[in-house]
């Protein structure tokens, strides 16, 4: 049981993708704290989100649950609030979704 008193479900290996995380690269910072953001896309790497209990300890999740961060938002993500984090993830999708969009016939 987890603590919300459900059954544990069996473990699945997480979603990964070699071309989402080659995607981020280059890419504008998603999250853009202010005061922190760096805005240099040459740091930009794939950052998963690990508050919503997507992974387990010392996993990280899908990396669908993920969004374009510089190296300087990426350091401070325990700062963020959830709703950056939510309007980080959902520009790095909708980015995602038109680029990989793009590419099909």
């Amino acid at each position: 049981m987890n603590l919300a008193g459900l059954p544990v479900s069996q473990k699945t290996p997480p979603f990964v993708s070699q071309k989402l995380r080659r995607f981020a690269r280059g890419q504008d910072c998603a999250m853009r704290l202010p005061g922190i953001c760096n805005r240099d896309p040459e740091t930009t790497v794939l950052c998963h989100i690990r508050r919503f209990s997507g992974a387990g300890i010392a996993q990280k999740p899908d990396d669908f649950i993920a969004y374009h961060g510089c190296s300087a938002c990426h350091a401070a993500e325990a700062e963020a609030g959830d709703d950056d984090l939510l309007h980080a993830l959902i520009e790095t999708q909708r980015r995602v979704y038109a680029h990989f969009r793009s590419l099909t016939p």
